[in-house]
């Protein structure tokens, strides 16, 4: 089960506590720094957890013991061969569509790096603050998705339709619940719920989704205007920010990745992962050979070929619509701008079109001029390109104030499709928007700058 936390931390601190016995130091079987992992420079127990960039010696110990046990139990071969996952259309060809579509599509996808594309798939709806039973008990808001079991060829899973519709955060749950249902397949499954749960972001990293775990155990977002900040935190899942992101530095660590590799794992992180991947990178390599023994992978010259996502991904069935009974989406979209204001802004092609013209035409001119071995033919098809282009760009049109989405705006819209903004006005300069938010604050319905 995956679960959703906000609050207004920057980061979050703690592992969740796995401690047999508090008292005594131990973590699993050993007791703290037994196996000789070393203690991350500079991070001393009294220090400000908000500031930790690594696991603590101990969440070290847990984590490495894990990944290790996972390695001898299933191979090493997912975690040194198979495709780090990454949130773009190499990786999942269906991203964009209605949320329904996205999460279906994502989800087979996911099935098929781990090895089990061959079993259908069904979900099961629910609203946040409806109670959810599982395998588990029973859920409740905080429950961002649940994997229900394999049953007749089919994974069951249930998806919280009031949660966020972002694709990447879609993907980033739904890998959580890909690694129970491989677990479930492969009997790998504890009694204890919080271990397991603990294991299954642990697995994430293993099977090669560890830029999606990692990225959903910590979001943090803002927006604002001129009289406040608005910003916030959400995460899922049950490992933290540092300790998935040290499980993804172990990973790129164990394949023997260039620092272009590295580089481009760590575009695709968030803020505060992409820090504690980097850090975590540093820590692990300057401690190679204590690493090495722990995980005891293989020699590289040993290694068969990696696993291409070319290889890997098949043809989908056809989707079926997931809909309630009036025929809506049951997951729909959140907009970046959706209830805030947005402004339109008048643009004109004609400058860009007329120099476009020109040049065009110039060196058709140029070619001309060339064959005729007279140069003054180049300047009649210069004036010719260059007019015909202001005409052709002659028509203004409007797009939003937000550099961010800059869509073009219909005449007849009042509402940005692409970032979903309420259009309530008209400014000359989109740097002019948040002057134009007080007037707005102000009492004004609509604001026009363009009569000024």
């Amino acid at each position: 089960m995956r679960q959703i936390r906000r609050g207004p931390a920057v980061v979050l601190n703690e592992l969740r506590r796995h401690v047999e016995d508090p008292a005594s130091g131990k973590v699993g079987d050993h007791p703290q720094g037994s196996r000789g992992l070393p203690e991350p420079a500079g991070h001393r127990s009294g220090d400000n957890e908000a500031v930790r960039y690594l696991p603590t010696g101990e969440e070290q110990e847990w984590l490495v013991d894990a990944l290790a046990a996972l390695i001898q139990r299933q191979g090493y071969e997912p975690f040194i061969l198979a495709p780090i996952v990454q949130p773009n259309r190499e990786h999942f060809p269906e991203a964009s569509g209605q949320a329904a579509y996205v999460l279906d599509r994502a989800t087979r996808r996911m099935l098929q790096y781990v090895g089990m594309g061959d079993l259908d798939v069904l979900f099961e709806a629910f609203a946040e603050n409806e109670p959810v039973a599982t395998e588990h008990g029973t859920g409740c808001g905080t429950t961002a998705a649940y994997f229900r079991g394999i049953e007749d060829g089919c994974c069951f899973f249930g998806l919280n339709i009031q949660g966020s519709a972002d694709a990447e955060y879609l993907a980033g749950v739904m890998c959580h619940e890909v690694a129970h249902a491989y677990r479930r397949k492969h009997s790998l499954e504890t009694e204890d719920r919080d271990e397991e749960e603990r294991l299954t972001d642990l697995t994430t990293t293993y099977l090669g989704f560890g830029i999606l775990s990692a990225n959903n155990s910590l979001r943090y977002r803002s927006a604002g205007d001129l009289d406040e900040t608005r910003w916030s935190t959400s995460s899922t899942g049950y490992l933290t920010p540092q300790a998935m992101s040290f499980l993804l530095a172990l990973q790129a660590w164990g394949r023997e990745t260039t620092s272009k590799q590295r580089k481009r794992i760590a575009d695709f992180l968030e803020p505060n992962q992409r820090a504690f991947f980097v850090e975590a990178f540093k820590h692990i390599d300057g401690h190679r050979n204590t690493f090495n023994s722990r995980l005891e992978l293989p020699d590289r010259r040993s290694w068969p070929s990696a696993r291409n996502v070319e290889t890997i991904l098949r043809p989908l069935p056809e989707f079926q619509p997931w809909t309630d009974d009036g025929g809506e989406d049951l997951i729909q979209p959140t907009l970046p701008n959706e209830g805030y204001p947005v402004f339109r802004v008048r643009k004109s092609r004609a400058l860009a079109s007329g120099v476009a013209g020109l040049f065009l035409s110039s060196a058709i001119g140029f070619v001309i001029a060339g064959i005729f071995e007279n140069p003054l033919l180049i300047l009649p098809f210069a004036i010719i390109g260059g007019v015909t282009g202001l005409y052709r760009g002659r028509e203004p049109f409007d797009v939003c104030c937000d550099p961010d989405c800059n869509a073009r705006l219909p005449e007849e819209a009042d509402m940005c499709a692409r970032c979903g903004g309420t259009i309530r006005g008209r400014i000359r300069y989109a740097d002019e928007r948040l002057v134009a938010q007080e007037h707005l604050e102000q009492g004004v319905s609509w604001v026009d700058f363009t009569e000024q």
